[in-house]
């Protein structure tokens, strides 16, 4: 039943009772004149007995007619009386039944309005439910947003005619307006449209008139149309804050032969703020995206390429220098002693050091070349087509600039920086990746044993012998700290951002030499995994670290139970071996196995997504959590979020530590803490080194935080004082 049938019914229903009523009416008359007759009649009737005792001349005495006329005169009386009670009962139920018909004819029209409305209400949510539909969300439609609205569009003007729908942006202070029209137009129409809506928007939005304004044109259509400025309307909603930089109105122009009625008008809201919340999401989400996958193949820090895209690039680059018979070189760069910079002048003023270091490198080497940041204090840079000699006269170059460039500290102090540089040579010394690094490894190692600040190549197999011997010596000496148990845990507090409430540790390894002296994981965790060591070095920390939690909460009586967060290797993903000596531990002190969070880095974690489904899985059915260490480091798929759940995720400290004067940190480090407040997962600040940091921190509502500025690794825990 559609809206005109209820017409035709409503007009017919209507036709019926009114005839009804009109009927009733007529035949109310009729018996008023009826009765009216009948009234007269007795009237006359008692006048005629009245005329017929003076005919008579009855005397009051006589007995033979007075009775008789007395009864007559007497029933004619009752006669009337009765007949006008009859009347005036017969006139209170016709004005009864008047009044309820025309109530009934009230309540029919009301309904059928009622209903009426209805039906146009359920075609217009009919309407607005084909339009939404079609908004549906995917990787490919937030990459091309813009033609995403334009699809939509499309359906949209099969429910809902307009003339001209209309987005504005203003960004970082950047005013761009995006226009799809029904159809297409002249372009001096176009123009008039252009400088209104510049004007409107950036009114509305609170930016400057005359500022520039980028301007992007679609057609829903190629048909040739037209628009009346003067006559057109309106509807606009604003965009929400999804950015602190992002702000902006959406809207449609439209000419009708009639207004909207109030259900189009709400509709038509309504569906503009889902697309308001789409279009603005799908913006945000889309520059996000091309952010991370830029930052998946470069460092953050620096801005140049990072270990992925170097290991991407020499497969490259190994085929078709075999193919074509070509040769090329690979420098690894190592800072000599660089952690004196961050120990004494602090890690701002080494983050500098290395942002001028890669920018200086970038200006000295050609542009076919590859400079890459492997992490820390390492470069290394990949010279297409060189030969030997071509590699050695760069490498002292490079080694020269390095030692003559002058660094500033925040407090004005200089200071220089050397480094030691090892050359290996594509094909002399090797053919495989695996064996060219290897071989950087060597003749880097080679540099720093004699006495740094040099470049050194690998000359012959016996040198090579030589270094991989010296390395051999500090393996030996790595495994007897291990038998001796002098890999011991240091513990550094994991805060709760917004009350810098204690709420766990993260232990972090140290190596104890017989002279006292401490050693950082950082100068041994690498020979470690190059010898497979890590196992036994995950097992020891587990053991030492739940024992020493155990001792110090028994010490504290009536403190909070504090987490653990204890760092894996990505080998225990694979044997677990750590699960048993965990549970055994952990059981043996009375530590419960939820107060202890295993975190692995995202490079490691995500390798085998299928292997850490089952790895995540049987650690949970043990009672542990987990957190995804180092989280944004150099990924730019994040489809394993989708497949797998982590309590926690630590927010990579390379984005954290520069974030009061890179925007760039700052945007990616809010927007991985939006993405994993919006999947439920707990996120942790790492590297928070000065009160700007922790602020910044807070106001992105990061849940936790670990740093310097609130507290050092200590070889016990410590509560807050």
């Amino acid at each position: 039943m559609n809206a005109s049938v209820l017409g035709e019914l409503r007009a017919h229903t209507l036709t019926q009772i009114t005839d009804l009523l009109s009927s009733q009416v007529k035949n109310m008359t009729f018996a008023e004149s009826i009765t009216a007759l009948v009234a007269d009649g007795y009237q006359e009737m008692a006048g005629k007995i009245d005329e017929l005792e003076q005919i008579l001349n009855i005397k009051p005495d006589s007995s033979s007619w007075r009775p008789l006329l007395d009864q007559l005169r007497e029933e004619v009386s009752i006669l009337s009386k009765t007949l006008e009670t009859l009347f005036t009962e017969r006139r209170s139920q016709w004005q009864n039944n008047i009044s309820q018909t025309i109530g009934v004819m009230q309540k029919t029209s009301w309904r059928i309005q009622k209903i009426q409305t209805l039906l146009i209400e359920k075609e217009l949510l009919d309407r607005q439910s084909q339009v939404l539909s079609e908004i549906i969300l995917s990787t490919e439609k937030i990459s091309l947003w813009k033609e995403f609205v334009q699809k939509i569009l499309a359906k949209f003007q099969e429910m809902f005619p307009f003339d001209l729908f209309f987005i504005a942006f203003l960004e970082e202070h950047n005013l761009s307006l995006f226009l799809y029209y029904k159809t297409t137009l002249p372009e001096p129409v176009r123009e008039e449209i252009r400088k209104r809506f510049i004007r409107d928007m950036a009114m509305e939005l609170g930016h400057p008139t005359d500022s520039p304004c980028e301007v992007e044109e679609f057609f829903l259509s190629s048909e040739p149309g037209s628009i009346d400025l003067d006559a057109m309307k309106t509807l606009t909603v604003n965009v929400p804050e999804y950015h602190t930089e992002l702000s902006g109105i959406l809207g449609v122009s439209y000419l009708f032969n009639r207004e909207l009625i109030e259900q189009e008008t709400s509709i038509l809201k309504s569906i503009l703020s889902v697309m308001v919340m789409v279009i603005g999401s799908s913006k945000v989400i889309s520059r996000t995206l091309l952010e991370l996958s830029y930052y998946s193949t470069h460092d953050p820090l620096t801005d140049i390429h990072n270990r992925r895209y170097f290991n991407e690039i020499m497969d490259y680059e190994i085929d078709r220098c075999q193919r074509h018979d070509r040769p090329f070189c690979l420098l690894m760069i190592d800072l000599d002693n660089f952690k004196d910079v961050n120990d004494t002048y602090g890690h701002l003023s080494g983050d500098m050091v290395l942002r001028e270091i890669a920018s200086l490198f970038r200006q000295t080497i050609r542009k076919g070349d590859v400079l890459c940041r492997f992490g820390g204090d390492e470069f290394v840079i990949l010279l297409s087509e060189t030969a030997p000699q071509g590699g050695i006269v760069l490498a002292e170059t490079l080694r020269k600039l390095l030692q003559k460039n002058e660094f500033l500290s925040d407090n004005g102090d200089s200071f220089h920086v050397t480094a030691s540089i090892g050359l290996v040579n594509f094909p002399q010394d090797g053919t495989l990746l695996h064996d060219l690094l290897t071989g950087m490894d060597l003749v880097l190692y080679r540099a720093k044993e004699l006495g740094k600040n040099i470049v050194s190549q690998a000359r012959d197999i016996e040198s090579s012998i030589r270094v991989a011997r010296l390395s051999r010596m500090h393996v030996e000496e790595f495994q007897k700290a291990l038998e001796e148990k002098r890999i011991q845990p240091y513990f550094q507090g994991i805060h709760e951002t917004a009350t810098r409430k204690l709420i766990g540790y993260e232990t972090l390894a140290r190596l104890k030499n017989t002279d006292g002296s401490i050693v950082s994981a950082a100068d041994f965790i690498h020979m470690a995994q190059k010898y497979a060591l890590v196992p036994d070095l995950d097992a020891q920390m587990i053991e030492q670290s739940i024992r020493a939690l155990a001792n110090h909460q028994k010490q504290t009586p009536g403190g909070v139970p504090r987490r653990l967060f204890i760092n894996l290797s990505s080998q225990e993903i694979e044997n677990r071996d750590f699960l048993s000596i965990a549970r055994s531990v952990a059981g043996d002190v009375g530590i419960p196995a939820e107060q202890i969070v295993f975190e692995i880095t995202e490079r490691e974690a995500i390798g085998d997504i299928s292997g850490m489904k089952s790895f995540l899985s049987e650690l949970r059915e043990n009672g542990f959590s987990f957190a995804l260490d180092d989280f944004g480091s150099g990924y730019n798929s994040f489809h394993y979020l989708r497949d797998l759940h982590f309590e926690y995720v630590k927010i990579d400290g390379a984005f954290i530590q520069n974030m009061v004067r890179s925007k760039t940190d700052r945007t990616l480090v809010k927007n991985l803490a939006c993405l994993c407040r919006d999947l439920g997962i707990r996120t942790i600040g790492e590297y928070v080194e000065t009160s700007d940091i922790l602020e910044m921190l807070h106001e992105m509502e990061i849940d936790f935080v670990q740093g310097f500025f609130l507290s050092t690794p200590g070889a016990y825990p410590q509560e807050q004082s």
